[in-house]
């Protein structure tokens, strides 16, 4: 195991083509995660396929894309997976399962460095790094003629044999036991495991407090903490990140330490985040702002794109719908310019639904719409649920009452599958506004009650806000107006607490009709 950390470490720095066997459960997509994480393409897309799955009728169009009407149901141009992953890693999980038809494609694109969509009359060049796992005996498969030779030649710049994770268990390099952590703990959260992610988050944390490991010490609990966020330990993940900003007070600032953003920045990133969902939003816009100015100061477009990200966020979450534009904005320049494909689909998304709330439903729809796509395409499980709401939430601004219950519905299972309580909380509260919006409205008020108890035993203020503002209009709604008013004035005080001036308008405008 320690080998291969090593070759993980070296090979990371290369662009060279990685095969990754080994048999089942040995940890190969944490592997090929952090082979792109510690690679110089960590800031572009990182597209992940598993080859098992490819539709064989429609695997050219999911490769490389289609043009408008390249076939039936082709209704508008789609760019493939290699085009999405351009500049960045694409990841092909089970090659030793992809069909003879689809080895040939694959083979044909690493050879030529260039795609052609479905339709189209010319080929597009494209810079993407391959790196694909197999559980398969890929030679006996090519003996059997399952497997085409020239494409396992050409995947096997560098094999990286993976024996089971449970080995590690008994590494006596503790240190690399504890990186080997942070790695799964990130990549589990990232990709919306995020129950699953706490326990190696927990042992990196060990390992580097039994070492005295500051840098470890750092890594480890900025992913526990992130993926304590992500679960709806939102306590939890503020004591671990604000140890996160003891520890990097001096020269380590400006250290990377290994990872794509520099640390010092990046705990400016998840601090607001978590101080956005408990309400603290004065603590949380006055961290994001130091981000944004350590991140200009080192001059790091990837730092500086999360940052201005978050701040956008938290300003979202408030309701200052103007600010949060402008540094969205801010984000999808960066994004764009230095092809940060991932926070490029985060920024999209949240302009999204900032339009929706400024009264630009229609184009607050399409760029979310668009935002869902590009994460599900990149494996970024953490953040479809709350695209999810989001949408949802558009589609309840829009008046389409029965699209915004499909989402909410989608959103409510995958957080519950996921183990992400607080999105689960949101889920639940945007079923209660969709449900509102249909005659008689049914289940609303059960909804919002379920989404109301879970989000004040997490400590999530203004959820808890938005709750009373939904049953106060339900109450309204049914003629119960003593409890409207209840609920109403209840939510009038928490947004004034909090300096949620967009919501604290419309609650107080509910409880003077």
């Amino acid at each position: 195991m320690q080998a291969l950390h090593r070759q993980i470490e070296r090979v990371a720095r290369t662009d060279a083509t990685v095969l990754i066997r080994g048999e089942r459960g040995t940890g190969k997509e944490l592997v090929a995660n952090a082979l792109q994480q510690l690679s110089r393409r960590s800031g572009a897309a990182y597209v992940k396929i598993n080859c098992a799955t490819f539709p064989g009728e429609l695997l050219a169009s999911e490769l490389f894309g289609h043009e408008r009407g390249a076939f039936t149901g082709a209704l508008e141009r789609r760019p493939g997976l290699f085009t999405i992953a351009d500049g960045g890693t694409l990841f092909a999980d089970e090659i030793g399962n992809l069909s003879l038809e689809g080895q040939a494609m694959l083979l044909r694109a690493i050879e030529q460095g260039e795609v052609r969509p479905v339709g189209a009359k010319s080929a597009t060049r494209v810079d993407v790094r391959l790196v694909a796992a197999t559980n398969k005996d890929l030679e006996r498969a090519i003996s059997e003629r399952e497997f085409l030779s020239d494409l396992h030649d050409r995947l096997s710049e560098v094999v990286l044999e993976v024996s089971p994770l449970r080995s590690a268990r008994t590494l006596d390099d503790q240190r690399r036991l504890g990186q080997l952590s942070v790695y799964m703990c990130h990549n589990l959260w990232i990709t919306g495991h995020p129950t699953e992610a706490l326990g190696f988050g927990q042992s990196a944390q060990a390992i580097a407090e039994a070492l005295g490991d500051v840098p470890l010490q750092v890594t480890a609990n900025l992913y526990f903490g992130a993926a304590c966020m992500w679960a709806g330990d939102y306590r939890r993940a503020e004591e671990l990140l604000r140890k996160v900003l003891r520890l990097l007070e001096g020269d380590l600032s400006r250290e990377r330490l290994g990872l794509a953003g520099f640390p010092a920045v990046m705990a400016r990133f998840y601090v607001p985040w978590v101080f956005a969902h408990l309400g603290k939003f004065n603590e949380g816009i006055v961290h994001a702002q130091e981000g944004v100015r350590l991140a200009e100061a080192l001059d790091h477009p990837y730092s500086l794109a999360n940052v201005c990200w978050i701040l956008g966020t938290v300003q979202l979450t408030r309701g200052e719908l103007s600010h949060a534009v402008q540094l969205f904005d801010r984000c999808l320049a960066l994004s764009r310019e230095w092809n940060l494909t991932y926070l490029s689909a985060m920024g999209t998304g949240s302009l999204g639904y900032a339009y929706a709330l400024s009264g630009r439903t229609a184009e607050g729809l399409a760029l979310l719409e668009h935002a869902l796509s590009a994460v599900e395409t990149m494996g970024f499980g953490a953040f479809q649920p709350p695209f999810l709401v989001y949408l949802g939430e558009a589609y309840v601004l829009a008046d389409r009452v029965e699209e915004a219950l499909a989402f909410a519905g989608r959103a409510l299972t995958l957080a519950r599958e996921r183990g992400q309580r607080g999105y689960e909380a949101w889920a639940l509260r945007l079923l209660g506004e969709a449900t509102t919006r249909r005659d008689p409205p049914g289940r609303a008020d059960g909804h919002y009650r379920d989404a109301l108890a879970l989000a004040e035993e997490l400590g999530m203020r203004p959820l808890v806000a938005h709750c009373h503002l939904g049953l106060g209009k339900l109450y309204r709604r049914t003629g119960e107006l003593e409890q409207a008013r209840e609920h109403l004035a209840t939510a009038t005080t928490m947004y004034r607490e909090m300096g949620m001036t967009y919501w604290l308008e419309r609650a107080e405008s509910e409880l003077k009709d």
